[in-house]
């Protein structure tokens, strides 16, 4: 049975990239469903009842959207932003999401420098100032900022650039200089141009620490995410610099341009992409990705990681441990991971679940393991793949070790017995410890007869069910860890974890007690 796409745009793709990918999409055997310049948010919730891919610009592809097309397996952005499409519930649910990279970036970067030509010499006349010899900072050294970096230095400006995953090379050939920090970039900066995507981490990112350090009649261009700019900061500093000036074809927030006349220069609606031959490449790429997707299984351009169907349970193990690991290290500035057996061949993708355990609390459960990998880039943290021993014999299991930045090391390995997610070591303990959405206080203390017993009288004294209870000895049989599943009936989380980490500061007053930490694993 012929597979059914949607192309739906509420700004359509022009004419001629609408023909040529539906001729492409219907010469590989697939029907194509057109809903364009669309009114109403149902209208699109119609017209994706029964299809099995859908390809949009920048319109919302929320979870109750794919809930109502249960036959969903493809969702392809016809650009390089995914924020319109909720990652997290199609991840969960097996849905590829994948997007154009590349496609709109030269269109990006032109208006970017357009921008910048408006910032420094305003077309109404007045006398303004030129790019050459001055300094632009590149906030972001993607597929747009480097080609923003050619077209500046080809100005004859001196450019400067900064990015977590910098590529060196791509840097020397474009002639840039790779600043060390955020920081270092925007110190002097004559024109800031922001190419971030918006996350956790870089919302209201660009702010007074930032932008105070550029010069007095600085521009900050901003293509991106007008979620990036601290406004309060920005306005703030356009009071304080008269000659300081914002382009942007990001709508700013309402009176921003009022209060700072022919300061503040936006474009009437977003525009990066709205060229005639970023239309055609992104909606040609699209195309493509879509045909490749139901022809050979290709999903080259997946926003997320994927992972076989029979290992991912292991992706739930490696957040658990990245939750259980962030309690004795809370703020690491690197993780070691090792994947044993199977799981090797996917570390990189287990390692972003890691990160995802590790920042839940800061991104909230729904936070997917890209956006963890963004936070944990802006943060610094770094990452490091270990090649397994499997000579060990531990089969499919995880090792991971956060390293704080005075040193101190914590490891823990997990695996997964019969279904069920457990420790295997907590430190230098040995352990059998499940992992599942439980809350939990792990004890450590001088080995001895009854000791575990002893210590853990306090919680069954305060009237919690020890639910499950295990204890094993350090590498030297000196110590033991114990730890105590509980539960409280018509007690709300929040005020079990209270009353849980007041039990646990009596618990650490025991004689013979080294150590008492509480571990919530729940969501």
């Amino acid at each position: 049975m012929s597979k059914t796409v949607l192309i739906a745009t509420r700004k359509p793709f022009a004419p001629a990239a609408r023909e040529r990918m539906t001729e492409m999409l219907e010469a590989a055997g697939l029907t194509v469903r057109l809903l364009e310049a669309y009114r109403s948010p149902s209208e699109l919730d119609a017209a994706m009842a029964g299809v099995q891919a859908v390809i949009v610009r920048s319109d919302a592809v929320t979870a109750e959207r794919m809930a109502g097309a249960p036959g969903l397996r493809l969702v392809v952005r016809a650009g390089a932003g995914f924020d319109n499409v909720d990652v997290a519930y199609a991840q969960a649910k097996g849905i590829v999401v994948e997007n154009t990279p590349g496609q709109n970036a030269n269109a990006v970067a032109e208006l970017a420098l357009q921008l910048m030509l408006a910032g420094v010499r305003p077309l109404d006349g007045t006398p303004g100032r030129e790019l050459r010899g001055r300094t632009l900072a590149v906030h972001g050294f993607g597929n747009i900022g480097r080609i923003v970096a050619r077209l500046g230095r080809s100005l004859g400006m001196r450019v400067k650039a900064f990015d977590m995953n910098v590529d060196v090379r791509a840097a020397r050939e474009c002639g840039v200089e790779l600043a060390n920090s955020v920081a270092a970039l925007y110190e002097g900066a004559d024109v800031a141009s922001l190419h971030l995507p918006e996350n956790a981490g870089t919302r209201g990112s660009i702010g007074a620490a930032l932008l105070e350090r550029m010069a007095a009649d600085g521009v900050l261009v901003n293509t991106a995410r007008a979620a990036l700019v601290n406004e309060d900061d920005l306005a703030a500093l356009l009071a304080a610099r008269p000659a300081f000036r914002y382009a942007t074809d990001v709508a700013p927030s309402a009176g921003l341009a009022e209060r700072f006349p022919g300061r503040v220069l936006a474009t009437p609606r977003k525009q990066g992409a709205q060229t005639l031959e970023a239309n055609l490449n992104a909606g040609l790429a699209a195309a493509r990705q879509t045909i490749a997707y139901f022809k050979s299984g290709d999903t080259t351009f997946c926003v997320y990681k994927l992972i076989p169907p029979h290992l991912k349970d292991y992706t739930f193990l490696a957040v658990q441990l990245g939750k259980l690991n962030a309690v004795f290290v809370p703020r690491p500035d690197e993780i070691l991971f090792t994947g044993y057996g199977e799981l090797n061949a996917y570390r990189e993708v287990l390692a972003e679940y890691v990160l995802k355990g590790l920042f839940t609390r800061a991104l909230g459960e729904e936070g997917t393991p890209h956006l963890a990998v963004q936070y944990a880039r802006d943060r610094g943290i770094r990452i490091v793949e270990r090649e397994p021993d499997d000579s060990r014999g531990y089969g499919n299991a995880l090792t991971i070790d956060f390293v704080s930045p005075g040193g101190v090391n914590h490891s823990s390995r997990g695996r997964i017995d019969e279904g069920q997610l457990e420790a295997s070591r907590i430190g230098e303990f040995k352990a059998r410890m499940p992992l599942d959405p439980a809350l939990y206080v792990l004890a450590t203390y001088k080995e001895g007869p009854g000791m575990a017993d002893r210590v853990g009288r306090p919680l069954i004294e305060a009237g919690y069910n020890r639910v499950r209870l295990g204890a094993g000895p350090s590498m030297d049989n000196t110590r033991a860890q114990a730890y105590f599943q509980v539960e409280k009936g018509g007690v709300d989380s929040e005020a079990q974890l209270r009353q849980i980490e007041a039990i646990a500061a009596h618990m650490r007053a025991l004689p013979d007690v080294h150590d008492v930490k509480v571990i919530d694993l729940r969501g």
